[in-house]
């Protein structure tokens, strides 16, 4: 029987064995009498050499092929999420409730040259909003699974890259679905631009920061154990919102600080839905009061020191957070694991 005779049995981490070998190898090194000759030469090899690298890496050698392994990580791993009906089912009523509350109460203010700060408050909110619920769900759970992937990798079942790259693959699709439905019931309700174009740009920015901030939650995650996680992971956001271009405008922070906003990646995601809103050449607001300061959009991107920003740039700077979270979560769960034996 192979391992893929197992997916319906699929619901917790040691359901799915990634081997048909008897072969067993406890995190502390000791092995069972059923190990093979191979094993018991590599692993008596890592102890005359004093070597701290996994077994897989010494010897090079899976049951199975990396693309299996992938493909049953992530069969594995869609599952186990789907059946954790407590947390997704609360990611999602989490953002149809929030999205309910933002639309009601900034209702119809998205075209009103009057309300321009309350707009941009709702707009940067929005981004605080999807950041949150993708960091902190990844930074309570993924700690929780370190036990059972150092078990098993320690077991030949499969590698770290595999591992990995399943277990990015299997979320990206909640990642997408779950900022897609909050973005359009409040880009609606609050009557921003009707423009597929802005409507789209917006969506792009949000998503692709909530996908920043979970990368982020995935390299605390591996880091640290649960406990930490969870204190460190709003620690980490204090900083990135000072400087996100929101309280304090750009030219406002000192000189010897302004470096600072530039790893701020929610200064990004801010840039952005500020162009994607507010920006090419969108047509004068209407106005409600006698007088409008801001019924112009470019004269509000001026005041917050918006007005050189350019949209693509910013997708382009989340994007390179994004690949670079990822690759420094890969590292840092390499060095987590070579730490822990």
């Amino acid at each position: 029987m192979t391992h893929l005779d197992h997916i319906n049995n699929l619901g917790s981490p040691d359901s799915i064995p990634m081997t048909p070998n008897k072969t067993r190898t406890e995190p502390d090194g000791e092995s069972n009498p059923e190990e093979t000759k191979q094993e018991d030469y590599c692993k008596s090899s890592l102890l005359e050499n004093g070597s701290m690298e996994s077994i897989d890496e010494h010897c090079k050698h899976f049951a199975t092929t990396s693309w299996t392994q992938f493909k049953v990580l992530f069969i594995r791993t869609f599952f186990c999420i789907m059946r954790d009906h407590t947390l997704t089912n609360l990611r999602l009523f989490s953002h149809v409730a929030c999205a309910l509350l933002i639309g009601a109460l900034y209702w119809d203010i998205g075209n009103e040259a009057s309300k321009v700060y309350n707009n941009a408050a709702m707009l940067f909110f929005c981004m605080l909003f999807l950041m949150f619920t993708a960091m902190m769900p990844t930074v309570m759970t993924f700690p929780l699974e370190m036990s059972s992937f150092r078990r098993e990798h320690l077991n030949y079942w499969y590698s770290v890259k595999s591992f990995y790259l399943a277990k990015t693959a299997a979320d990206l699709p909640f990642q997408i679905i779950f900022p897609l439905i909050y973005v359009l019931i409040v880009y609606f309700m609050t009557s921003q631009p009707l423009d597929p174009a802005r409507f789209f740009m917006f969506l792009l920015v949000a998503i692709v920061t909530s996908l920043v901030a979970q990368s982020l939650g995935l390299v605390i995650g591996a880091a640290v154990d649960v406990a930490t996680a969870v204190y460190l992971g709003p620690i980490t956001v204090i900083p990135i919102l000072l400087f996100s271009g929101f309280f304090l405008s750009l030219n406002n922070i000192p000189v010897y600080m302004q470096w600072l906003s530039y790893v701020a990646y929610v200064r990004y995601g801010f840039e952005g839905t500020m162009q994607a809103i507010y920006g090419f050449d969108r047509e004068k607001l209407t106005c409600s009061q006698p007088y409008c300061h801001f019924k112009y959009p470019h004269k509000f991107l001026e005041e917050l020191a918006l007005e050189n920003a350019i949209y693509w740039v910013d997708i382009l700077v989340l994007c390179g957070f994004f690949v670079f979270l990822r690759v420094m979560g890969y590292f840092v769960l390499k060095f987590k694991l070579h730490l822990d034996r």
